[in-house]
């Protein structure tokens, strides 16, 4: 399963053909069973035509159908599956819902029969209060991608309180132009003592579920003396 496809840049660069069609490659992936694209800002969906054009994706869920080319339908709250005993579920938006934007992007919480991970994308507090109201029982879970890359816009203490995780990864450029993650959040996740990994430091970041939770990440993994230095907020 592919979670979201990257940005495409005017340059022609995309994220879909320079990272993800590579690293499924490597893998020996050659099909994907599930596609799910969480909404239609370009970071998460600028990559995809590339990968629908090397890849075969057996369905594609997400919150904009009418984005996508190729057929696909709707993500919403009540849809789950369960591969070789790891369960997905679909914790939002609700079916005819009316968040836009960030805030209608698919939810996605992945369990193992001892650790769960929730996949937020770029909702915001609108959605974050709606999570509280309708799933506040599903929404623990011991990962927590960060919402929105760490905006001020999200990451509410209530929000944090219903998920209570024990770390949350950031997905951020280096320098990017946003200055994600902004640090009242950082602030708020360490007030909360939730250890913070931030891609724009660690890389890739490798999450494996098993006996226990190990992550990978990759500047750490395969340091050089020539990199530059940095270390989380």
């Amino acid at each position: 399963m592919l979670f979201d496809a990257g940005a495409r840049y005017p340059s022609g660069f995309n994220l879909g053909e320079s990272v993800i069609i590579p690293y499924l490659q490597a893998k020996q992936i050659n099909t994907l069973d599930k596609v799910i694209i969480s909404h239609a800002d370009n970071d998460h969906i600028g990559g995809l035509i590339d990968v629908l054009q090397t890849f075969e994706a057996g369905e594609i869920l997400t919150s904009t159908p009418d984005k996508i080319t190729q057929q696909s339908s709707h993500c919403y709250a009540g849809q789950q599956w369960r591969w070789d005993g790891v369960l997905f579920e679909i914790l939002s938006p609700t079916q005819n819902t009316r968040l836009k934007g960030n805030n209608a992007s698919c939810v996605l919480k992945v369990s193992t029969d001892k650790f769960s991970v929730l996949l937020s994308a770029d909702i915001e507090k609108k959605a974050e209060k709606q999570l509280i109201k309708y799933q506040k029982e599903k929404l623990n879970s011991d990962i927590l991608i960060s919402p929105h890359h760490g905006s001020k816009t999200s990451s509410t203490q209530a929000f944090l309180d219903a998920v209570s995780p024990s770390t949350v990864i950031v997905s951020s450029g280096f320098k990017n132009r946003f200055n994600h993650p902004a640090q009242q959040i950082v602030d708020r996740y360490k007030a909360n003592n939730i250890k913070l990994i931030n891609s724009n430091c660690a890389g890739q970041i490798v999450v494996e579920l098993g006996d226990e939770i190990r992550i990978n990440e990759y500047r750490k993994d395969h340091a050089r003396y020539y990199m530059r230095q940095c270390s989380d907020l």
